[in-house]
């Protein structure tokens, strides 16, 4: 045993205090006093929101995202030619360019009454993925436009424009689009998100979302149903699970719109990735659509973690993902190569 001696006689011997001695002695309330006042700003996520005007979200060492609109100023504004707030001639922004990556995002409020048959236009300088949804989430344009103007369809209430916007493409030999749960996605309302080749349609949702960078499992976390609409035509597609191994169709309920199975009865290709299931469908595309889209249900002891496509069997996309892991071989959104380019806002011409 240990003891400890002290030289000083007159120094009285206590026992060490304790936890709730001291809670005796301070007691629970301590004087302060706490002013709130409006916040400039609020955190929400990786998006700093403005009061008063529309958000700029930034993530560290990664693309940027600006959100600017018809109405309200906001940073998006400054990186669009031919947006503006005054009345009269709408003055050309300064010359910004955006990044490869960088995505800017447009709202129109009264798109549920933009019946006018003259559309206004979007010209882009240089390469970018535009992609515009009506208010309800339904994809109107998702396509790569280079050096050219894009008409704006009726009604259409979002539009997202990324640099360059190709996707990384994964030095693999297979460009495999979509995204999982540890991808980031970019979400642009409360139920639709981008993805690498793909956008997000969520039902069941809240509806209220940060615009801003997101990990796809945050995204699609609470959602009834994920539909995933590729931006081009695929001859494969995947449905990635979690919590549960899944080896039969019956294992996910999924539906196709735009296409159908490949063989009857459906039989998918199953590779186990760690904790997540693949199930690889082959599928044909009908005539007559714009695109290919997965649907799924969540529920049960299994949840989405994730919708992939290629063009390749399911066997090559197996075996692919055996050997790499899904990180390794989908591609991801916010790394992409390429140049700058510019973006200017064309308004509709009466004639």
């Amino acid at each position: 045993d240990a003891t400890t001696t002290v030289a000083d006689k007159r120094i009285k011997r206590r026992p060490a205090p304790s936890t709730e001695s001291v809670r005796g002695r301070l007691g629970r309330s301590l004087p302060i006093k706490l002013n709130t006042t409006h916040a400039p700003s609020s955190f929400n996520d990786l998006t700093v929101v403005v009061r008063g005007s529309v958000p700029r979200t930034s993530v560290t060492s990664a693309s940027q995202t600006y959100l600017g609109g018809r109405v309200g100023s906001g940073a998006g504004a400054a990186y669009v030619k031919g947006l503006g707030t005054g009345a009269g001639p709408v003055p050309q922004a300064p010359g910004s360019k955006l990044r490869p990556g960088d995505i800017v995002t447009m709202r129109s409020p009264d798109a549920a009454i933009d019946g006018e048959d003259t559309r206004p236009e979007l010209k882009i300088t240089g390469a970018a993925r535009v992609v515009m949804l009506l208010g309800n989430g339904a994809v109107v344009a998702d396509e790569q436009v280079q050096d050219r103007q894009i008409a704006v369809p009726k009604h259409t209430a979002t539009i997202a424009v990324q640099a360059s916007g190709g996707g990384d493409g994964r030095a693999t030999g297979l460009r495999i689009v979509g995204w999982h749960d540890q991808s980031r996605l970019v979400r642009l309302t409360g139920r639709s998100a981008l993805g690498a080749g793909c956008v997000l349609s969520l039902n069941g949702t809240a509806g209220r979302a940060s615009v801003g960078w997101h990990l796809g499992q945050n995204v699609v976390r609470g959602a009834a149903a994920v539909s995933t609409r590729f931006d081009h035509t695929v001859t494969c597609v995947g449905v990635i699970l979690k919590a549960g191994e899944g080896r039969s169709a019956s294992d996910v309920e999924i539906e196709l719109h735009g296409a159908r199975h490949l063989r009857q009865p459906v039989q998918p290709v199953v590779v186990q990735a760690g904790a997540r299931s693949v199930l690889l469908f082959e599928i044909n595309s009908l005539a007559g659509y714009s695109g290919v889209s997965v649907r799924a249900l969540q529920g049960g002891a299994r949840e989405i973690a994730g919708m992939i496509g290629a063009v390749a069997s399911a066997e090559a996309m197996a075996e692919l993902i055996a050997e790499k892991g899904l990180p390794a071989t989908v591609s991801r959104l916010r790394a992409v190569g390429g140049s700058n380019c510019e973006i200017e806002w064309v308004p509709a011409q009466d004639d």
